[in-house]
C-alpha cells in the first residue's frame, strides 16, 4: 500500500499538497505538469545510476593500483567490482526508461 507521501507532492507555487493524479492544484489552480511528476520519481533511479557509476570509478582506480603492485587476484576482484557497478548503472538506466519512457 502506498504511503501519503507517494500519493501527493507539494505544489511549486503555494506549497500545499496535491494529488499526483490532479491536473491542477486545487488550492491555487496551478497546472501540474507530467514533467514535474517524472522529476519527483526519477530521483531514486538517478541515485541508483550514480552509485553504480561511483563503484565503476573506484574499481578502475583499484585496477590501476593492483596492476602497479602486480597482484593478479586484486586485479580480478577489481574487475568483478567494475562489473557489479556497471550492472547497477545499467539497471538504473533500465528502470528509469521503464517507468518514464
Amino acid at each position: 500500500m502506498a504511503s501519503d507521501t507517494q500519493k501527493t507532492l507539494p505544489c511549486p507555487d503555494c506549497g500545499k499538497t496535491v494529488s499526483r493524479l490532479a491536473a491542477s492544484c486545487p488550492h491555487c489552480g496551478r497546472p501540474m505538469e507530467a514533467a514535474q511528476l517524472i522529476e519527483q520519481t526519477a530521483k531514486k533511479y538517478k541515485l541508483i545510476q550514480l552509485i553504480g557509476f561511483g563503484i565503476c570509478v573506484v574499481a578502475v582506480l583499484l585496477v590501476a593500483v593492483s596492476a602497479a603492485c602486480q597482484s593478479e587476484v586484486a586485479v580480478g576482484l577489481s574487475c568483478l567490482l567494475f562489473g557489479v557497478g556497471f550492472i547497477q548503472f545499467v539497471v538504473g538506466r533500465g528502470l528509469a526508461w521503464w517507468h518514464h519512457g
